[in-house]
């Protein structure tokens, strides 16, 4: 009788355990069957089969998240992952990218001659690491997660394998982001010497009582220089520009949001949920990882004449506004983090979702003025890549202008009113290269123009991000509520 009931409670908990990591099994999932259907289906269908099965794993991700939604998740694998609801937001988040970018990738591969089934089995690997960030609540299983997103990134960033700036660009992130990762393992391992555990939950109580220790804080300082890297942050920011510039365009369209949503999932989880009373400590370094990227990034974007290598410095500023919010006041800076990368992910991706359908065979057309005459060519085009631009300046009545309002205004009652003004400085200097990509996109061409073809998913994906970049700012309670929602497991574990 004991036996049987050992056994009916470890099927009941395993179980159990399962259902808190569903939308992680689903994905992975559909990356198993994507991989044993590329083995053994005909070459010419491979490519829209792994299409098929990617959209149905995001898809089934998104459900099974959903049906976790406020179900008061509990931690799972002792401890070491969870299904609540901030893990939902991510879950969601991410596989809508992934989606995203499956609609917009498609006819690029097909035009660029790429390997179709190889890119969605690494889309779904990443999309699985970052999945995994979002609902760890341990810090082996961040790193597992991280590791997953990025060995993923690193082959994806050397896809094209004939252009010697894509082999480049793999190289690059490849040193680099191990560099970064052996920083995060060893602040890690010297959390986890100081506290004799790596589960958050139990590493929040011992640090509680021992704020003096200074293995904590060297541990602290390490992991901040990885994540800092991780979400392009200054002064570790040096890989961000070339591999932007050197990755197929679908892919630094992916990285540009997943690797920085994924890594702020992290930073909330690891420093509001595992480090609360330490906060005047990494408060220091956040701030300061701030200030130099919206410095760093605003003053390097004006000299720019890529739109890749444009928004690659855009994207450190944006990091520096994210890291505003995180030092806010207690609840409402992490809800108004949640909110910016639901914005960041509709403008920054849209305007990376234009340049990949006007890209050719032979590669991408991000120059400044391969956008010359964009809105006479394509109204609908230029009309919203000017949204997505006043989107990224903090315009109103746009998604990036009241998620800055909402970061700006937590970190003032967080009494960071030094680091806002710093950023409002920063946003109008910013507005400077955003309107001068508007320009251009309404500037008469002087050369011949190129004509290209606008396919119905990619339409569909620009369209909806468009939309979303003006229905978040004008109904920002459409997504705010469900960012505070999202952040009330981070919030309750706060001082």
């Amino acid at each position: 009788m004991l036996a049987a009931t050992t056994v009916n409670y470890g099927w009941s908990q395993a179980l159990s355990d399962m259902a808190q990591i569903s939308p992680v099994l689903v994905v992975s999932v559909a990356l198993l069957v994507a991989m044993l259907l590329d083995l053994v289906l005909p070459g010419r269908v491979r490519g829209a089969t792994a299409a098929g099965v990617s959209l149905a794993g995001l898809i089934g991700a998104i459900v099974a998240a959903l049906l976790l939604y406020q179900s008061r998740g509990h931690g799972a694998y002792s401890n070491f992952a969870t299904g609540d609801d901030f893990a939902v937001y991510f879950h969601v988040f991410f596989a809508v990218l992934g989606i995203l970018t499956i609609l917009v990738t498609h006819p690029y591969l097909a035009r660029r001659n790429f390997q179709q089934p190889e890119f969605y089995i690494l889309l779904l690997a990443a999309t699985a690491g970052m999945m995994v960030m979002g609902s760890a609540t341990s810090l082996v299983t961040i790193f597992l997660g991280l590791e997953l997103l990025s060995i993923s990134l690193y082959v994806m960033s050397g896809f094209a394998r004939r252009d010697t700036r894509s082999q480049e660009a793999g190289v690059k992130y490849l040193l680099m982001g191990g560099f970064a990762s052996a920083f995060v393992l060893y602040g890690m391992a010297l959390i986890y010497g100081a506290t004799g555990s790596t589960v958050l939950q139990n590493i929040a109580r011992t640090a509680a009582g021992d704020t003096g220790n200074n293995l904590l804080v060297l541990g602290i300082l390490l992991m901040g220089v990885g994540f800092a890297f991780k979400v392009s942050a200054a002064p570790f920011q040096m890989w961000t520009p070339d591999v932007y510039q050197g990755a197929p365009i679908p892919v630094t369209a992916f990285m540009s949001v997943g690797t920085k949503a994924a890594a702020f999932a992290m930073i909330l989880r690891v420093f509001d949920q595992g480090l609360p009373g330490l906060s005047h400590d990494w408060g220091a370094l956040l701030a300061f990882v701030a200030a130099a990227s919206m410095i760093v990034g605003n003053l390097a974007a004006i000299v720019q004449t890529s739109l890749k290598r444009l928004l690659a410095y855009s994207g450190i500023a944006q990091a520096g506004y994210l890291l505003v919010g995180v030092l806010g006041a207690h609840g409402s800076g992490q809800a108004a983090v949640l909110f910016y990368l639901a914005a960041y992910l509709v403008m920054n991706f849209g305007a990376f979702a234009i340049l990949i359908v006007m890209s050719g065979p032979l590669g991408d057309r991000d120059r400044f003025e391969d956008l010359d005459g964009l809105g006479y060519r394509h109204p609908l085009l230029g009309v919203l890549m000017t949204v997505f631009m006043f989107s990224l300046a903090g315009f109103p009545p746009t998604a990036g202008f009241i998620g800055k309002f909402f970061l700006f205004a937590a970190a003032v009652a967080g009494g960071y009113t030094w680091l806002v003004i710093l950023a409002v400085l920063m946003s109008v200097v910013s507005v400077y290269y955003y309107v001068r990509v508007v320009v251009h996109v309404w500037t008469r061409p002087t050369v011949a123009e190129v004509r290209f073809g606008v396919p119905a998913g990619a339409s569909l994906a620009i369209i909806l991000s468009g939309v979303l970049a003006l229905a978040l700012g004008i109904f920002p309670a459409l997504l705010f509520g469900l960012a505070q929602t999202g952040a009330m497991p981070v919030v309750a574990a706060g001082p």
